[in-house]
């Protein structure tokens, strides 16, 4: 029995050693970060430091992973990169949360629309979905399924329309003619992606019923709020990632400890084990 306790006390040490330097490197980040960031989240959270650490690593583990899925969505690591940095640009600079964006951008990038012009058909949607008060993601969606089929169908038309987006009305514009032309012109599939994609565009665009409604949005109460909360959370995010590689250490180091901890539970239960059933005989 002394001697499982000296290994222990022996494993213990070596471990705990790798997770002091951790916790002393991670002491030194926290003590060098800005405290107007830390009182600024705690106001609007209501999270201690601590919380805010751990609220702050938790975004960072979500972004970093989100930043793979694009970068392997894409395949080209710089371009993913700046859609990514492009798209938390714009949460804090629009009503939108960085996650809507994220989601809907991955939507559109599914459905086959090309990484250069994700953006600029993310600006055009937001305008829409600001106007509607429809979910930029849903309407990502149904964009995005025109694309898929490369041309609008009746389906996809009556989804815009549900929604309250004037699309057939954009289209004859557009066309020149009457909104039963355009219906025939659906049915007959002729109404191609990049018709729908210059339409939506001229609804967004300047004298279009949704031209700058998010900037319009950002300036309410709801909008600014929306902001500053956004840029908090990107705040934190960059916090946790500055603390990221300490904890990987820290955690690195408690992995072989666990493990270890593990394995001497089993082999203390299996020992019980095998005494209590001699003592039984």
């Amino acid at each position: 029995m002394a001697d499982t306790i000296s290994k222990l006390a022996i494993h213990v040490g070596m471990n705990t050693a790798a997770l002091r330097r951790g916790q002393s490197e991670v002491a030194g980040i926290l003590g060098s970060m800005r405290q107007q960031v830390a009182s600024v989240f705690v106001g609007l959270t209501g999270l201690s430091l601590g919380g805010a650490a751990g609220f702050g690593v938790r975004l960072a583990a979500e972004m970093e992973q989100a930043g793979i899925a694009f970068e392997v969505m894409i395949g080209d690591a710089e371009r993913a990169k700046r859609l990514f940095n492009d798209l938390k640009d714009f949460a804090v600079a629009t009503p939108f949360e960085f996650p809507e964006l994220r989601d809907s951008a991955r939507t559109l990038l599914a459905m086959g629309i090309g990484v250069d012009d994700v953006m600029r058909n993310i600006k055009v949607l937001g305008d829409v979905s600001a106007g509607t008060n429809q979910p930029l993601n849903e309407l990502a969606g149904v964009f995005g399924q025109v694309a898929v089929a490369g041309r609008l169908t009746g389906n996809e038309l009556r989804q815009f329309n549900e929604r309250g987006i004037p699309l057939m009305d954009a289209l004859a514009t557009r066309f020149g003619t009457t909104k039963a032309a355009i219906r025939e012109m659906v049915e007959d599939g002729k109404i191609s992606f990049a018709d729908v994609e210059a339409a939506m565009a001229s609804m967004a665009g300047e004298g279009g019923r949704f031209a700058n409604l998010m900037g319009r949005q950002s300036q309410t109460l709801a909008g600014r709020f929306s902001t500053l909360s956004d840029s908090v959370k990107m705040a934190a995010a960059s916090f946790g990632t500055a603390l990221a590689p300490a904890l990987s250490k820290a955690i690195e180091a408690l992995i072989p400890l666990a493990n270890w901890f593990e394995k001497l539970s089993i082999d203390t239960i299996q020992s019980t084990v095998k005494i209590t059933a001699w003592g039984a005989s």
